[in-house]
C-alpha cells in the first residue's frame, strides 16, 4: 500500500481537528457560538498567525480575523510586511467567541481561563500539523498563551527559543482601531516583520505554493 505523503497526512489531520472543534462542548462559550473558528490556510505552513478569539464577524462566518480588526491586519501584512494572508495558517487560541452583555448590546470580552484550558490541546496539535518556521503573535492572550509574557514587554521583537521556535509579537489590531499612538505602533511591528521575512526570503512564500484546509 502506498503512503500518502506527510503533508496529506497533516493536512487531512486538521480536516478532523476541525470536525473535533465543532462539536466540543468542554468550556461554556458553546452554548453562545453560532460557529466554532478552527483556523484556516495552508497545512503545513512556514508562517502561523495566533491570535485571541474570534468576535461578532468570525463567529458569524466560522473564519478567523475577518471583521473590521481583522481586515485592517491582513491590509497591514500585504502593505507593510509584503505578506500574502492567503499563505499564513490563521488561527486563535480559543475557537469560540467570548462575549457579554452590556448596555443591552452583546460585545467582545476576553477568552476566560475555562476556555484557554480547553482550546490549549487544540492550538498544540495545530501548531504540530503546521509545523510554523515562523510564528505571528497577535495580542495579550496570545502572548501570555505561547510566550508566558505580556504583549508590552515583547511587541515588536524576535523571541527565539532554544529548541529553534520562532515567535513574531505584535499587538491586536483592535487596540489599534481604538488609538492612533497604537495604530502607529502596530504598522510599525508589521514593518518589522517585513524587515524579518526580508532576511529570510525562503519563507515568504506565495499563497499557491501551498495546499490549503
Amino acid at each position: 500500500m502506498q503512503v500518502p505523503p506527510l503533508e496529506n497526512r497533516d493536512a487531512a489531520a486538521m480536516c478532523d481537528l476541525y470536525g473535533e472543534i465543532a462539536r466540543c462542548t468542554a468550556c461554556p462559550l458553546f452554548r453562545t457560538r453560532t460557529n466554532a473558528v478552527p483556523g484556516e490556510g495552508p497545512v503545513p505552513c512556514d508562517v502561523m498567525l495566533v491570535g485571541e478569539g474570534p468576535g461578532v464577524e468570525e463567529d458569524r462566518t466560522g473564519r478567523p480575523f475577518v471583521g473590521k480588526a481583522g481586515h485592517l491586519l491582513r491590509t497591514l501584512l500585504r502593505e507593510e510586511a509584503g505578506l500574502d494572508p492567503e499563505a499564513v495558517y490563521i488561527t486563535n487560541v480559543v475557537k469560540c467567541r467570548s462575549s457579554v452583555l452590556q448596555n443591552g448590546r452583546t460585545v467582545d470580552a476576553p477568552p476566560p481561563l475555562s476556555a484557554r484550558q480547553a482550546c490549549e490541546p487544540f492550538l498544540t496539535l495545530q501548531q504540530m500539523l503546521v509545523r510554523p518556521r515562523v510564528t505571528i503573535v497577535v495580542g495579550s492572550v496570545a502572548s501570555r498563551q505561547l510566550l508566558g509574557r505580556p504583549i508590552g514587554e515583547v511587541a515588536g521583537t524576535l523571541v527565539v527559543y532554544p529548541d529553534g521556535r520562532k515567535y513574531l509579537p505584535i499587538l491586536h489590531p483592535a487596540a489599534a482601531l481604538r488609538s492612533d499612538e497604537a495604530m502607529d505602533d502596530l504598522r510599525c511591528q508589521v514593518r518589522g516583520i517585513g524587515m524579518w521575512l526580508d532576511n529570510n526570503p525562503d519563507v515568504r512564500r506565495r499563497a499557491e505554493d501551498y495546499a490549503r484546509v
